[in-house]
């Protein structure tokens, strides 16, 4: 597999390399991203890497990468992923967002390669009618209610436009929640997984100030996603939508709960109407029916093994951490 990965210093391209290692197939993989990249790509089996740190925007650069590396697959994952920086500034999320994506959909279609584009987005995109719609499928109305998920919503209008005008090979995502080892500590599960560890350890005081957490989201193992992503690169059909959800719903009260239960500590848990999400979606669940049928795939890992490595984690980084 020859491959260009954008948000190479990302969790989810993490985890994407190490399925590509396992697999023991020969890869070659160009990975582009603004932040500096671990140096962790050095030890994976049967892939050769090359680092680039860049900005997507350069479709001059990304031209030169795509004429000279000529990959068969672009797994887009960059992408400026903060709700509440997406109500901070607006416009720099919507603009980031939708000139790197535009610049990838340019920079393919002059290069007149055969180019497979699989572009990651979420289930925000839904909004309001996840309220309505039990078990959302792909066909549901589109109801964006953040910044954020405004600029994946324009971005699969392009995508389409691109798909239909010019014939380009683009299939895209709506990824639900998904979480993991490796996941940066602003998104929610892992604050929550990183805080309790330090409260089990005596580091920090038993209580849990919270955002919303009586709201009930679909949940994925990002080992069970990044499985999605690969099927969808070589099984997927072309200017077509998937969900990539375990099509189970949860509340966050509740896996709060189970990581207490795992790690046996007990907190206050102090909800804060300031960390409250403006827009929030009150429950959503997504229909996984589509996937399935194109590719095969289906979660395999359970919710209890996602929370205990999250937490595995965790206990990994802190004792780094205070061991310094």
């Amino acid at each position: 597999m020859k491959i260009l990965i954008t948000g190479l210093a990302g969790f989810v391209s993490r985890h994407f390399l190490n399925l590509l290692s396992e697999k023991k197939e020969d890869s070659f993989v160009i990975g582009i991203d603004r932040n500096e990249i671990s140096t962790y790509t050095g030890s994976l089996k049967q892939i050769k890497i090359e680092n680039i740190k860049s900005d997507l925007k350069d479709k001059e650069f990304l031209k030169k990468i795509i004429a000279d590396f000529y990959p068969e697959y672009i797994l887009h994952l960059a992408s400026s992923s903060s709700v509440f920086k997406s109500w901070q500034h607006p416009a720099d999320v919507f603009i980031n967002n939708n000139l790197s994506f535009l610049t990838i959909l340019d920079a393919v279609k002059e290069s007149g390669r055969n180019i497979r584009i699989l572009s990651t987005g979420t289930s925000d995109v839904y909004g309001i009618s996840a309220n309505t719609n039990p078990h959302i499928k792909e066909t549901a109305a589109l109801h964006p209610a953040n910044p954020y998920a405004v600029s994946k919503a324009s971005q699969e209008l392009m995508a389409k436009v691109y798909v239909d005008s010019f014939g380009i090979d683009i299939i895209q995502t709506r990824s639900f929640t998904h979480f993991g080892p490796f996941q940066n500590e602003n998104f929610v599960l892992a604050k929550f997984a990183k805080q309790l560890t330090l409260i089990k350890k005596g580091l920090q005081p038993p209580v849990l100030t919270t955002g919303n957490i009586d709201i009930t989201r679909d949940l994925s193992d990002v080992r069970d996603v990044v499985n999605a992503y690969e099927l969808l690169l070589k099984k997927g059909k072309s200017g077509e939508i998937y969900n990539v959800c375990s099509g189970k719903g949860i509340h966050l009260r509740d896996v709060l709960l189970l990581m207490q239960k795992k790690l046996n500590v007990d907190v206050e848990i102090k909800p804060n109407e300031t960390l409250f999400r403006k827009g929030e979606i009150q429950s959503i669940i997504g229909d996984n029916e589509k996937i399935f049928i194109d590719t095969g795939w289906q979660p395999t890992i359970t919710l209890e093994k996602s929370i205990e490595d999250l937490l595995d984690y965790w206990d990994e980084q802190t004792n780094k951490t205070n061991n310094k």
